[in-house]
């Protein structure tokens, strides 16, 4: 009990130091940092198995809503075989290779993608695997995120996460999280429209600061965008990766709700 408590307790330190970095802007996602051990229970990586041989590589992020459930991003999982697909949970090191203690391997037994969604547009990019096996849940490290049954304030501080790029164009091998504003429909539409850009489509809202610098990016889609302990979005499209005056866009969680409950419950 005594070593459990020093465990949780410099995680804790570790993360004032990282969020303290991130401040400063000496880390790394966009502009974010390095994660500690069990501070985002709730992040999947989804991999794709090699064809020959054994072993995967990244594909796109997700996130944990039941023990049998992981909703993501429908351009990330549309045309790929189901077999091809890995979990990996409770892990913040992102290689098949990773020594973990609290690593969770899940293959997909069904993919749901949203029957209207749109390749072209991302319009209704939304979609849920269904694991064979329920996640543990005396794992530490693993856990569900509640869905969000309506959006924030405007401005309210949120979070993305993932292991797309960062900064420096490369993939990191530690996840990512880094704090972003939430902005309404309504405005990131207004803020796309000033550019000529009609891209903004019912369901999909929009994170980031007006000078950019903080934002998810390639690699990171289908991870979570979570605002005050709940699931608001799903890391889905943007114009390039922390652009001024171009936040990044995300599937609206509140605005799918009844098709995810749906899904969740067959």
């Amino acid at each position: 009990m005594a070593l459990q408590k020093f465990y949780v307790l410099s995680c804790a330190l570790l993360c004032i130091i990282l969020e303290a970095q991130e401040v400063l802007g000496t880390s790394l996602i966009i502009g974010g940092r390095n994660v500690c051990p069990g501070e985002i229970p709730y992040q999947v990586a989804i991999h794709r198995k090699y064809y020959f041989g054994s072993g995967s590589y990244h594909w796109c992020g997700g996130s944990i809503i039941s023990r049998r459930h992981v909703l993501t991003a429908a351009h990330g999982i549309s045309g790929v075989p189901v077999s091809e697909f890995l979990i990996f949970a409770g892990v913040i090191n992102n290689t098949w290779q990773s020594e973990e203690p609290t690593k969770v391997l899940r293959n997909v037994s069904a993919v749901h993608i949203h029957e209207d969604f749109n390749l072209e547009t991302y319009f209704n990019d939304i979609a849920i695997l269904t694991v064979t096996e329920d996640f543990p849940t005396d794992n530490h490290a693993i856990s569900t995120i509640p869905l969000a049954e309506e959006h924030p304030a405007e401005g309210t501080e949120c979070t993305t996460s993932g292991w797309g790029k960062t900064d420096n164009d490369t993939l990191p091998s530690i996840l990512q999280v880094v704090k972003v504003p939430f902005i309404s429909h309504n405005t990131c539409q207004e803020i796309y429209t000033d550019k000529n850009d009609d891209s903004i489509l019912p369901g999909m809202v929009c994170a980031g600061y007006p000078e950019g610098g903080k934002d998810a990016c390639g690699g990171d889609s289908g991870g979570p965008l979570a605002c005050g302990g709940n699931l608001v979005g799903i890391v889905s499209a943007g114009e390039g990766c922390g652009l001024e005056n171009y936040p990044g866009v995300y599937a609206s969680v509140p605005y799918y709700k009844k098709w995810i409950a749906d899904i969740v419950k067959e």
